[in-house]
């Protein structure tokens, strides 16, 4: 048990839940008040998320701390403010046709009902 990791990680105060089912919180670090994602995850591969922490991505968000206890990994990650996908479509001239996709024709009459239910 590294207890260094474990004090740094208890610094992070969740502030929202944003998808409970899959443990993924909006934390807020109680020095330097920024705002973080943490997830806390169940099924991973250590070596992956020591890699990407390691070597950031351009277009993912920079994992910030990581600390893996009793068959679970704690993830700490960057906040990135934004909207869905949905959300832009609904306030812009973005429509589900516009969107380069290739889905079979039952797949796309099913998302176009769907879409068209919801907005």
């Amino acid at each position: 048990m590294d207890y260094s990791k474990r004090l740094a990680i208890s610094y992070y105060k969740t502030i929202a839940t944003l998808n409970e089912p899959h443990k993924i919180y909006l934390v807020q670090h109680q020095e330097t008040q920024k705002i973080y994602v943490k997830k806390i995850l169940d099924v991973y591969n250590i070596n992956i998320y020591q890699t990407i922490a390691q070597n950031p991505i351009k277009g993912i968000p920079q994992i910030i701390d990581l600390h893996e206890e009793d068959n679970h990994l704690t993830v700490i990650e960057n906040y990135v403010s934004g909207c869905s996908l949905l959300e832009k479509m609904s306030t812009s001239n973005i429509n589900i046709d516009s969107i380069p996709v290739k889905f079979s024709n039952n797949d796309l009459k099913r998302r176009r009902k769907r879409y068209e239910e919801n907005y």
